[in-house]
């Protein structure tokens, strides 16, 4: 947890968005400096998640990282970085850093933690950014897609 310390929400973006990452959930920990454990696991799909919240470098709280293996698929784990709260992040820091976003998809049902959709497109890897629909100015979660 100490080396969460010295990065920033950028610095882990950036670690998770490199293919060279991991291609599982043991390397993404040593990449990344997040200590993982598996909560649960089934035929197809090993979990696992951060042992607490992790403290950035610019104020920023990532409540809690997700990270899916898969088992029977060859492709890379899906990673999600949720409940993220402290400094609030919004569209143009998310522009400065890492380019582009697209328009806002609203969620189907709105209720307070629905969330709003918007991707952007860093290094070659799509990453979709949720806001809540209840503070939609502030990214409250960033998921790897490819």
């Amino acid at each position: 947890m100490k080396a969460m310390m010295m990065q920033t929400l950028w610095a882990l973006i950036e670690m998770l968005a490199t293919p060279t990452g991991g291609q599982d959930a043991a390397s993404i920990a040593r990449v990344s400096g997040i200590e993982l454990h598996q909560v649960k696991e089934n035929a197809y799909v090993s979990f696992y998640e951060s042992k607490g919240p992790l403290k950035l470098q610019d104020g920023i709280v990532v409540g809690v990282a997700d990270v899916r293996e898969f088992k029977t698929q060859n492709k890379p784990p899906f990673v999600v970085l949720r409940e993220l709260g402290g400094a609030c992040v919004d569209v143009a820091a998310i522009e400065r850093h890492l380019g582009s976003v697209s328009p806002p998809t609203p969620p189907s049902n709105p209720f307070p933690d629905a969330l709003i959709s918007r991707e952007v497109t860093f290094k070659g890897q799509r990453i979709s950014l949720g806001f809540k629909w209840s503070k939609p100015d502030c990214l409250s979660s960033v998921s790897f897609k490819d």
